[in-house]
């Protein structure tokens, strides 16, 4: 009697199948020969490499081409704005763009509106300028520059802005509005993160904006100087870096002045002020000078007897006695800065400004 089992068509297929993928398991299992062309491919990837960064290169200029010169009027500015609306959010409704740009005409016209655009082609331009070579601390001056325009436009600070209704309901002007009234759509603009804005999609370059030590809006002062200013003056333990805090200490003076508001004034006398000289100390000490940062804080200590962040000052002023310093090697001299070209005055590109009085 045959005792074997039977094989049926269906069971040699499906053991010639199993087999078959148990071999080609063991031969991936194995890496190839060694490609007996790997100069050539080297060259060939190198090839490729220069033409990508080629590709990158001429896609930097042709955008910063277009944007430095928006940068260098409003009205070109809001142009390019408009023209990246429409190929973008309305490409597919060209009638809704064109309904939109006539119901905010004034809004468009206003000197809020085309500061805000102005400037922020401006900070664009700045960020694709940043490289490895003109890195966050060359672009110093260029930064503080852009600070001091930013600071000076009235027509881009909240208090007093009208509201969206109230834009709308005007009627279109013929020329540009000249006052200084802040519009919400401008600050949303000028404070919108520049990754986001409908030029950099139209144009197809937020690849080519910076990763680190770059604020994201264009507005946000002071994550503008903490990011693409001050930390890497920091990291260099440059003296400067005090500069940086008189620089924005007289600008929130100058600011909480004008507001004309005496709860403004005393809320920034009272808080804002001792934590801006607060943050000057500690960056005082971080750059290597304990000595005159204690001083800093001991005529904070002093004046500000019931500050809640008192206890933070008392802690900080014990550090600093207890722990000797460590010694500073490479800190630019007093001598070495004012050997270094400097402009003649406050507004030209780079300048510090010197440090206000503070009442």
């Amino acid at each position: 009697m045959n005792l074997a089992p039977n094989k049926t068509p269906h069971a040699t297929f499906f053991l010639a199948t199993i087999v078959s993928l148990l071999w080609v398991t063991v031969t991936i299992a194995q890496d190839l020969p060694v490609p007996q062309n790997a100069t050539a491919i080297l060259k060939e990837l190198d090839k490729i490499d220069q033409g990508a960064k080629a590709n990158e290169n001429n896609r930097r200029r042709a955008a910063i081409s277009q944007i430095q010169a928006a940068a260098n009027s409003g009205s070109v500015a809001v142009d390019l704005y408009l023209r990246s609306l429409e190929n973008t959010k309305y490409l597919e409704s060209h009638q809704d763009y064109v309904d939109w740009s006539r119901k905010n005409q004034e809004l468009l016209h206003s000197l809020s509106f085309q500061n805000a655009a102005q400037l922020q082609m401006r900070y664009l331009s700045m960020a694709l300028q940043r490289d490895e070579k003109h890195d966050a601390f060359a672009q110093i001056p260029e930064c503080l520059a852009y600070l001091e325009a930013l600071a000076s436009q009235k027509s881009l600070r909240s208090a007093g802005a009208s509201t969206s209704s109230q834009i709308q309901n005007q009627k279109t002007p013929i020329k540009t509005t000249s006052t200084d009234k802040p519009y919400p759509e401008a600050l949303a603009l000028i404070n919108q993160p520049v990754d986001k804005s409908s030029v950099v999609e139209w144009f197809q370059i937020s690849d080519l904006l910076p990763d680190k030590d770059f604020a994201p809006s264009a507005g946000n002062y002071q994550s503008i100087m903490g990011k693409n200013i001050r930390r890497s003056l920091k990291a260099m333990k440059d003296p400067r870096i005090i500069q940086t805090w008189d620089m924005q200490i007289a600008m929130e003076t100058a600011t909480a002045t004008e507001s004309n508001s005496k709860q403004q004034a005393d809320a920034f006398n009272q808080i804002r002020l001792p934590y801006l000289l607060f943050s000057k100390a500690k960056d005082t000490a971080a750059i290597g000078q304990p000595n005159r940062a204690l001083g800093e804080v001991m005529v904070l200590v002093g004046n500000y007897p019931q500050n809640p962040s008192m206890k933070d000052w008392i802690t900080t002023a014990r550090g600093l006695l207890t722990n000797l310093p460590t010694p500073v090697i490479g800190v630019p001299t007093a001598t070495n800065l004012a050997a270094t070209p400097t402009p003649t005055n406050s507004s030209a590109q780079g300048a510090l400004i010197a440090p206000a009085p503070v009442h």
